[in-house]
């Protein structure tokens, strides 16, 4: 930490019976898994790069402050994860400094990075703990469906007969392949 590194507990809720029930207490109120990391920030540092999160998190500010820089997502909603070094491309929409007792609230997709000035920080992150999208969703769903239809059983034509008006009660003749 000397060096300006960031402490992160992950999981919290594990070993923190307080953070565990307010964790449970905000999911029955928002109807999804909360997840809870904290972070202790050496003075004069950046806990993380710039990037942004796939989930939604609402920050609570312990100890200290940080200056949170915010950006704009590079779109509504994005599927894919920021990559170390990406740097934003939408302008610096606002810059935020919590104190003991705040909270922030970030969207999921909106890039962010916090640096501490004379006072280190100490934050934990709540998250919606949900990165699913309707993309995921999809594929999930159909890509069983496509490796099923790749077989050559798969390419013959459909029994026509078994959806023939026939079988409808219309009177038509059955066609047969």
């Amino acid at each position: 930490m000397r060096a300006g590194a960031t402490l992160v507990f992950q999981a919290t809720s594990t070993y923190c019976p307080e953070v565990a029930s307010f964790c449970a207490e905000l999911a029955d109120d928002i109807g999804c898994p909360v997840a809870a990391n904290a972070f202790l920030t050496p003075p004069h540092a950046q806990g993380a790069p710039v990037h942004y999160d796939m989930a939604s998190v609402f920050i609570r500010q312990l100890a200290g402050s940080k200056t949170w820089r915010l950006h704009e997502p590079p779109k509504q909603w994005p599927i894919k994860r920021s990559r170390p070094g990406d740097k934003p491309e939408t302008p610096l929409s606002q810059e935020v400094v919590p104190h003991p007792g705040d909270c922030l609230y970030l969207p999921r997709g909106y890039y962010h990075e916090g640096i501490t000035g004379d006072d280190g920080s100490v934050h934990i992150t709540f998250s919606d703990g949900v990165e699913d999208h309707w993309a995921d969703v999809l594929h999930a769903v159909l890509f069983p469906v496509k490796s099923l239809c790749s077989g050559p059983g798969s390419r013959r034509r459909w029994p026509l007969g078994d959806l023939s008006p026939r079988h409808s009660g219309s009177g038509h003749a059955r066609c047969n392949s």
